[in-house]
């Protein structure tokens, strides 16, 4: 990215006297220019977190960023050129949640390194980090080589932008069930029960991130520009959600088989149940289902150590302690290494 003041003389007419006169003006702008290359090679790391009975999937990325600009001669400004004043350049990168940085960003640029500073340096681009580059040569065509580390952390999707005019990127992870989002599908990809890698390949044609770069800073509108993007979702097939669904559904599925049974019984046999005996029947449902619920996420002990000792019952099973040890044993009988009946 490359600010300018671009300085022109308009010539105008006096209204009065009728002499031609010259004015000056003056127009800040900026240059935009993307990478003839853009590589991008990550290895990801999955971590589970939980609270309660609800999990979170979180995501420790190492990536390695790098690519190449090509300026062209006059920097494609061509007659115009003398025109300009530029000021200092500037390598913009937008990263949409910065708090998931978690390491020092040095950009090394045709064998110097140089060191990034917060804020993208564009409103058009929103959060991000930028970097100071040397001045560029205007005249003669340039070509800039550019590397860096990012390591990100963040939850569910880890999304990308291929800003090259060749545009690769490269992951893998520990996770064994990604769902690849965005635009483009991987070229390749490799998915097994000790994780996944995958690879993109897309190029300008594909892409038309030109045009889209160009309604992003004339007319503000950087949805194009922002959703030309691919990446990875690391979902849980079977989540806490999907599970509470499923059980609502065989319970309803189970009461109505119950239900449907005696209706079926009283209808073919011609016996009349009375709705009392409908009651007990769905009163008897419901304290099954508080049974299983209480069994399942409740996690209140009840220690009887008073009645029976090194007995517990945690959600209904006991538990056995052994030397401050605890150690499942069978409900009645003999209790495996307590030494004791019941």
């Amino acid at each position: 990215m490359l600010p300018y003041i671009k300085t022109t003389h308009e010539w105008k007419t006096n209204e009065k006297t009728g002499e031609r006169y010259s004015e000056k003006r003056q127009r800040r702008g900026r240059l935009y220019f993307l990478p003839e290359r853009f590589v991008l090679e990550g290895a990801v790391g999955t971590e589970l977190r939980a609270r309660g009975i609800y999990e979170a999937r979180l995501y420790r990325s190492d990536s390695q960023v790098s690519g190449q600009f090509r300026l062209p001669a006059r920097l494609g400004l061509g007659d115009d050129l003398g025109f300009y004043r530029f000021e200092k350049p500037f390598l913009s990168v937008g990263i949409s949640d910065i708090r998931g940085i978690s390491n020092d960003l040095q950009l090394r640029l045709n064998g110097q390194t140089q060191s990034f500073a917060p804020g993208s340096g564009d409103d058009n681009f929103g959060a991000g980090v930028h970097a100071p580059l040397p001045a560029l040569d205007a005249q003669s065509g340039q070509t800039l080589d550019f590397a860096f580390d990012l390591k990100l952390q963040g939850t569910e999707q880890l999304s990308v932008v291929p800003v090259g005019r060749d545009s690769r990127v490269k992951l893998s992870s520990d996770w064994p069930h990604p769902s690849f989002v965005g635009e483009y599908l991987p070229s390749r990809r490799e998915i097994s029960d000790k994780g996944f890698s995958a690879e993109w390949q897309t190029s300008f044609f594909a892409t038309n991130l030109e045009e889209a770069l160009r309604d992003c800073v004339g007319a503000e509108r950087c949805q194009g520009l922002f959703g030309r993007n691919f990446g990875v979702s690391f979902v849980d097939p079977v989540d806490q959600y999907l599970k509470t669904d499923r059980a609502i559904k065989y319970a309803l599925l189970f009461i109505a088989l119950t239900f449907a049974t005696f209706f079926l019984f009283e209808v073919l046999k011609r016996l009349a149940v009375h709705p009392v005996q409908y009651a007990l029947v769905g009163l008897l449902l419901a304290l099954g289902f508080m049974r299983l619920w209480y069994r399942s996420w409740a996690g209140i002990s009840v220690c009887a150590r008073r009645r029976v000792p090194g007995i517990c019952w945690r959600g209904g099973l006991p538990d056995c302690f052994v030397n401050g040890r605890r150690n499942n044993g069978p409900v009645r009988g003999y209790i495996p290494r307590c030494g004791r009946r019941r």
